[in-house]
């Protein structure tokens, strides 16, 4: 686990800074951790494995499978290389784009990085890889709904989708301009989402197990249980982001791409499987934060900052000694070898 607080502490430093080695820098150790990391290393990451192994008969898996992953498996698999390329090869598909949509989009860069590990969004790359890099490629299609250029939007879901199909549900979300916030509209959403989702309707989860198709089995694994999720990571998200609601600037489209992601994660909070799909929109964080206009609080700034840096800090301490992933104790790859 040192590791991992390690690398916070890193960032956190380096956030302050605007040099583009820095940058260079962090992106570089990042990737040594992500790539290098074992098999043991994330819930997923040895299915994937199974995956791989299976060889020449992979091209049977297109129904679990996107095209994309399933073909870079095969194009590792043909070169004779081992399933340890695949891990290095998917963590640079993550963070090639996220590093790119950051560096054209937040105008603090190394404030970004950091909040996307503090955020957990890189450690969930290590279990949700697929659906990880999908989420990447879009944060990097962020600037294509602001630049109002929907082609080009378009083909970046598009390009997502070769890694995971959950990911055409951030489409409409190009026309998230056309929604107005107020304070306490706002606030009631997500008081009133958070309430719902946190209670176990069999109606909305029958509902959802007819259009989600992959993930029908886990739905309908829950209307018969009952079982009720409360996260103590989505609790500091809503009541975080009820402040910051009520003193950014409303008009900001990142700000309005967060809210729609995070009621989203409160109505389906009772199966945070399906509840992922969210990560597509409240990953809009890493960019607003850093960008965040304080209409109203200009000179608060320093103490809003503060605050960032410490709902980030209490999201990481919460998922990580829940060992969310499976991504404790940490080991590389090489260490199995000798």
């Amino acid at each position: 686990m040192i590791i991992y607080w390690v690398i916070a502490l890193f960032l956190i430093i380096l956030s302050f800074f605007k040099n583009k080695r820095f940058l260079m820098l962090s992106f570089f150790i990042l990737l040594f951790v992500a790539g290098l990391r074992s098999i043991e290393i994330g819930t997923d990451t040895s299915n994937y494995a199974m995956f791989f192994l299976a060889g020449e008969d992979m091209t049977s898996y297109y129904k679990a499978f996107e095209y994309g992953w399933t073909y870079l498996n095969l194009f590792v698999y043909k070169l004779g290389l081992d399933y340890q390329w695949i891990i290095f090869l998917s963590s640079c598909f993550f963070l090639l784009p996220l590093y790119g949509g950051i560096y054209k989009q937040s105008k603090k860069p190394l404030f970004s990085v950091c909040l996307s590990y503090l955020l957990f969004y890189y450690c969930y790359s290590f279990n949700i890889t697929r659906q990880m890099i999908a989420v990447a490629i879009v944060l990097y299609g962020y600037q294509y709904i602001i630049q109002r250029n929907i082609l080009k939007y378009s083909l970046t879901i598009l390009l997502a989708f070769c890694f995971h199909s959950s990911v055409f549900i951030a489409l409409p979300i190009y026309y998230i301009n056309k929604i107005k916030l107020s304070p306490v509209i706002a606030c009631s959403l997500l008081v009133s989402t958070f309430l719902l989702g946190s209670t176990n309707i069999k109606f909305l989860l029958l509902f959802l197990s007819s259009i989600v198709g992959n993930y029908e089995e886990y739905i309908h694994a829950l209307v018969s249980n009952g079982e009720t999720v409360f996260s103590a990571s989505r609790m500091l998200l809503n009541v975080f982001f009820a402040f910051i609601i009520c003193v950014a600037d409303r008009n900001n489209i990142y700000l309005k791409i967060i809210f729609v992601g995070i009621m989203m994660m409160n109505l389906l909070a009772i199966q945070p499987a399906i509840a992922r799909i969210s990560y597509y929109f409240v990953a809009a964080q890493v960019i607003f934060y850093p960008n965040m206009d304080l209409k109203y609080l200009k000179k608060y700034r320093p103490l809003i900052k503060l605050s960032v840096y410490l709902y980030a800090l209490a999201v990481f301490s919460s998922l990580l000694l829940n060992n969310v992933g499976e991504i404790v104790p940490y080991t590389f790859f090489f260490e199995n070898v000798f």
